[in-house]
């Protein structure tokens, strides 16, 4: 039986998903409320991603599905808007860990559809650490986009960001690491 109730931790995660284009196209916007409007827009988005496993946790609704619900959402969120700040930026210091970043999302990815597939591994968990490298990445995409705004704290917003980015690359490398040697996960 459906029950709304139990379901609200995976209506974000649907929520999240379908919040994309509408952070897309309102950032690629050259007015400025309407730029505003995708960066807080993709807060939101991010701030969903702790709400549902909170409320997922704290109901006692915890699933396969909404698990793997969660993962597919914050990978579409993040690796779009990833994609997004490239093509606004189209700078090297923003590229290159976007492209470091992006092989590090979807390498991790395929090691969990390959653990799945293996009925004897145990699933790759998310640890803290990627928790952090997660809020790294989706704080440096917001501040970024605050940077895509005509503002006096316009270069301000976008050395923070380019900064913050950076440290996301960094926390990236060490999660990969953290998930690969231990294990000796490489196949």
């Amino acid at each position: 039986m459906f029950h709304l109730t139990n379901n609200i931790p995976n209506l974000f995660s649907i929520l999240r998903i379908l919040s994309i284009p509408f952070i897309i196209s309102y950032s690629l916007d050259q007015d400025s409320l309407k730029s505003l409007i995708g960066a807080f827009l993709f807060l939101f988005a991010s701030l969903t991603d702790y709400l549902d496993g909170y409320l997922a946790r704290r109901m006692k609704v915890v699933s396969n599905l909404g698990s793997n619900l969660d993962l597919l959402a914050d990978k579409l969120l993040i690796v779009s808007t990833l994609v997004l700040i490239c093509f606004l930026f189209k700078n090297i210091y923003i590229f290159f860990p976007v492209v470091i970043i992006l092989m590090r999302e979807v390498y991790i990815t395929w090691l969990r559809v390959v653990n799945q597939l293996d009925y004897k591994s145990k699933d790759l968990k998310v640890n803290f650490l990627g928790k952090i490298k997660a809020a790294f990445q989706m704080i440096s995409v917001f501040v970024l986009l605050l940077s895509n705004l005509s503002s006096p704290y316009q270069v301000l917003f976008k050395i923070s960001g380019v900064v913050l980015l950076w440290i996301a690359l960094l926390l990236t490398i060490i999660s990969l690491l953290v998930y690969l040697v231990p294990k000796k996960r490489y196949y």
